[in-house]
């Protein structure tokens, strides 16, 4: 429904630069072969490094948050590329990872992402509306997101993100558990395609 070249996902808790639309604008005229551009979004009490430059690939784009990105609208739309709306908060479904499956699927239709160390909004502490903690629904979740994302590299990111995740997920699961979690994520997500036009 958006009818502007460049778009934004938002949220109640950014608060964004003054100068945003001035930024983004620039950011794309000077980025032409940027579909999608992740830019700094400062976070309270937060320690992020502002970085350098770079293009983003599949990797990295696991660790993008949806308000840290702007993308060219056509691109998106000539491209049939959708935000699948059983993940993420108040999907019902699946708690979050709308924004690493988009992302994915643009990478996959061949659209380029870079990172632009540029600040363009500040995000606010808030009680969060889906994350309640490194649990058993936070995991399986995670195991459905990476299926969806790659088939191929399911057990890869699993693996990785269950060594990674250690010291945050320590004190309430073990390593077990969160591995077979994720394995439990990916059959759920595998039922539910076979079961319906999920």
């Amino acid at each position: 429904l958006a009818t502007e070249d460049y778009c934004l996902i938002s949220d109640d808790d950014i608060f964004y630069e003054n100068d945003l639309e001035k930024i983004i604008n620039e950011a794309f005229e000077k980025n032409e072969n940027a579909d999608i551009i992740s830019f700094f979004v400062d976070q309270d009490n937060s320690k992020r490094r502002i970085g350098h430059k770079k293009e983003i690939g599949l990797i990295k784009s696991l660790s993008l948050k949806s308000v840290e990105i702007a993308f060219r609208r056509e691109k998106i739309v000539s491209n049939h590329i959708y935000f699948e709306e059983s993940f993420g908060a108040g999907s019902g479904e699946y708690i979050c990872g709308e924004e690493n499956i988009f992302l994915s699927d643009c990478i996959r239709n061949g659209l380029k992402i870079i990172y632009i160390p540029q600040k363009i909004a500040t995000l606010k502490e808030s009680d969060s509306s889906w994350f309640k903690g490194y649990n058993k629904e936070y995991f399986i979740t995670k195991g459905a997101v990476f299926y969806r994302i790659s088939k191929l590299l399911f057990y890869p990111f699993t693996i990785y993100h269950t060594i990674n995740q250690y010291q945050k997920y320590k004190n309430d699961m073990s390593i077990k558990d969160v591995f077979i979690s994720m394995i439990n994520g990916k059959k759920d997500y595998k039922k539910k395609i076979k079961s319906s036009n999920f």
